[in-house]
């Protein structure tokens, strides 16, 4: 068998169509594998994967996430050093390095074929082993052709030149060194370079011996290593004092020396930069770049061990973040990241050691809370965790303000295992949520049957429209000035045909979150403009519009087209929006709000008073109603700040040429005290609940007698 053929190892080679994954995976299985082989159908080469250059190139920026799914041949050297076995390895060395191109892909190695077909790798080590056993042979066979035959040296010397050559061009330390006593008998200049010495300051001496004295410490220590039982090993080396250390991975071999000294063969490249990328790839595949924080592959692999481990108890705090999308859509990715990273930080405060805060993915997170205590620990931290998140948040002059919904489940007091602990604590965060956001919520045999129902609600909502169970109830509107109804607020409706009256409250989020409000939305407010149709001409109708419709392109075409349908004014619709709708929709939205002034739409801001920045909307856009929250009306009439607080927002109304209407109005006394205070209108129960028929607040229409 060749030289080449015995030294060549089998490696199962991939396919150009698999993913760089599969090559990652082979490369962490086998740390000691140097080269992935790429071959066709017919088992002939295509292409070569070195495992340095690979993990350099994974495990940069976004290394994986580019060439993680992608086919090899975005990672493999399309055009691969080839050697047929029946070569001489000192031929083979000789050809390949005789330029800059075939000594870089020979460093990174060869593929070994027989007749063409693949049938090993190989890597510069083995070829200069081979190599300098070749010389050994030949140096000998010639020694005693000179001496039987006298004939010239001239062979001898020009083979011993070819090698030497060969050895000074290798882009490695390559060094000899006699195995009783370690002394240095030959080193190449790079290699030299590399140790920060000259090859005549090396040769001839014990590691130890050699100067400056820490130089010679650092080589004594390589020696150390090298007499273990690996084949290989890195050793830190600083090429002078106080630079940073170098990793230089050195092993060594032992080579024929035609009967003489036992000799060693030591090799060593410099890995500096492949141990960086290896560190990188181990980080990118257990924590999230981003934040830092453990990603969703270690926080799986840790809850299962601990679930495999029967620890006495185990909680889990699924976490999603209120209101973050609006952050991106409003001020760009790079304020959201901010968030998170700051949120990241908050989370790692107020957990314990040994417990575990990670990043699932976009704003979710999640907390393993361990040991006997947990129950107790994980509801204290989810207290923590949303006051931590509640607190505003400063990022590039702007101010952010988010919450987090959470959801808890215990093992093994609710569930038992990890899949069914990571199941129940996204119920309890679904219950968490509908609740009303901000809150967190236990998993309970309760919590399971409300989500059932939410589900099966969700369901029947999506055929709800067509089924005719949802209707529009109004709510008359009371001018205090003119001591009439002059409008009412549309309000939908939902029977459902098993659980019957759904209050607005249950279904409207639902709706919102399933994308159902879109059509819900345009469905109510076609119906508020067929019913302005039917009433007096001095008669308004208003539609509450939820943010996410609010900040749709297509809501200003549907409100046009209702209008044009119903053949009424514009001005007779009115529009109520939140302020939290401008705040969280962003642009679109305000472009919306501009486009519906534009068409003659009348807009109340709903909830005014409630929001964080009430002034900054009223001064960049011109309502025509504000609508008091019942909060502020409640206290009415003894309350000295319910009183300060209205009669300031009525004179700012009067300033901004606005209406303003309070709602929540229950008594007469209530009434008294709003035309007091100069508030035009009112709305509540006192002047009507929502009905079906708004009829029954207006005065018949007059009998004309005709003569």
């Amino acid at each position: 068998m060749s030289t080449l053929k015995a030294l060549a190892r089998m490696v199962e080679p991939l396919t150009p169509g698999m993913p760089g994954d599969s090559a990652y995976e082979r490369f962490a299985a086998d740390p000691l594998l140097p080269l992935l082989p790429v071959v066709d159908g017919s088992g002939r080469p295509v292409g070569l994967i070195e495992r340095n250059a690979f993990l350099t190139r994974f495990g940069g920026h976004y290394g994986r996430a580019t060439y993680g799914r992608r086919p090899v041949t975005l990672l493999m050297e399309s055009e691969p050093l080839t050697v047929e076995a029946s070569v001489q390895a000192s031929d083979f060395a000789t050809l390949a390095l005789s330029d800059a191109d075939g000594r870089q892909q020979l460093s990174q190695g060869f593929i070994v074929l027989d007749g063409g077909i693949y049938a090993g790798v190989g890597l510069l080590t083995d070829l200069l082993r081979a190599t300098m056993d070749e010389r050994a042979r030949a140096m000998s066979a010639l020694s005693e052709l000179a001496a039987d035959l006298r004939v010239s040296n001239f062979e001898l010397d020009r083979h011993r030149r070819l090698v030497d050559a060969v050895i000074e061009h290798m882009p490695l330390l390559v060094a000899v060194r006699a195995q009783r006593d370690g002394r240095i008998l030959l080193i190449n200049r790079i290699g030299a370079t590399m140790l920060g010495a000259t090859p005549e300051s090396l040769i001839g001496r014990l590691p130890g011996a050699v100067a400056p004295s820490w130089l010679g410490r650092q080589l004594a220590r390589a020696a150390r290593h090298l007499a273990g039982p690996a084949a290989g090993r890195d050793v830190r080396f600083r090429s002078i004092p106080g630079a940073p250390p170098r990793v230089l991975h050195m092993a060594q071999v032992p080579i024929a020396n035609g009967g003489g000294e036992p000799l060693m063969l030591v090799v060593a490249e410099d890995v500096t930069e492949i141990r960086r990328s290896v560190s990188r790839i181990a980080e990118l595949a257990h924590f999230d770049s981003l934040t830092g924080l453990p990603n969703r592959a270690q926080w799986q692999q840790r809850l299962t061990t601990l679930c495999g481990e029967a620890v006495p108890e185990l909680a889990l705090l699924a976490i999603d973040l209120d209101r973050f999308k609006p952050v991106n859509d409003t001020w760009g990715h790079g304020v959201g990241d901010a968030v998170l990273r700051e949120v990241s930080r908050r989370l790692a405060a107020v957990v314990r050691p040994g417990d575990m805060a990670a990043r699932l993915g976009g704003d979710e997170f999640a907390i393993i809370v361990g040991g006997p205590d947990a129950t107790v620990t994980a509801m204290r931290t989810a207290d923590a965790v949303i006051a931590a998140i509640q607190r505003p948040f400063h990022v590039d002059g702007r101010i952010v303000q988010i919450g987090a919904s959470i959801g808890m489940a215990v093992v093994p007091e609710d569930c038992a295992g990890a899949a069914d602990l990571i199941r129940d604590a996204d119920l309890a965060l679904y219950r968490a949520k509908a609740d009303g956001k901000g809150v967190w919520r236990r998993f309970s045999a309760e919590v399971r049957a409300a989500v059932e129902r939410r589900q099966r609600l969700e369901e029947d909502l999506r055929h709800a429209l067509d089924n005719g169970e949802v209707s529009i109830h109004v709510q008359p509107q009371f001018s205090l000035i003119e001591n009439r109804i002059n409008g009412f607020e549309c309000l939908m409706r939902w029977h459902h045909p098993e659980f019957g009256a759904i209050p607005p409250t249950t279904f409207i989020p639902i709706a919102e979150e399933a994308g159902l409000i879109g059509p819900l939305g345009e469905w109510a407010i076609r119906r508020a403009c067929m019913l302005a149709a039917q009433l007096p001409e001095d008669i308004t109708v208003a539609v509450n519009v939820s943010g996410s419709q609010f900040g749709q392109p297509g809501l200003v075409a549907c409100v046009a087209q209702a209008l044009a349908q119903a053949g009424i004014a514009p001005e007779r619709l009115e529009l109520e929006i939140t302020e939290s709708v401008l705040m969280a929709e962003g642009p679109q939205a305000l472009r919306n709000v501009g486009l519906l002034r534009d068409l003659g739409v009348r807009l109340a801001l709903d909830d005014f008073g409630t929001g964080y920045a009430s002034f900054a909307y009223l001064q960049r856009f011109a309502f025509d109603r504000l609508k008091l929250d019942r909060s502020f009306v409640e206290g009415l009439p003894e309350a000295r700040t319910s009183r300060a607080i209205v009669a300031s927002m009525v004179v700012l109304a009067r300033e901004l040429g606005a209406a303003v209407t309070a709602e929540g109005v229950e008594t007469e006394a209530q009434i008294a005290a709003l035309r007091e205070l100069g508030c035009s209108d009112v709305q509540g129960y006192l002047i009507g609940e929502p009905a079906a028929d708004p009829f029954l607040w207006l005065p018949p229409e007059p009998i004309r007698i005709i003569a």
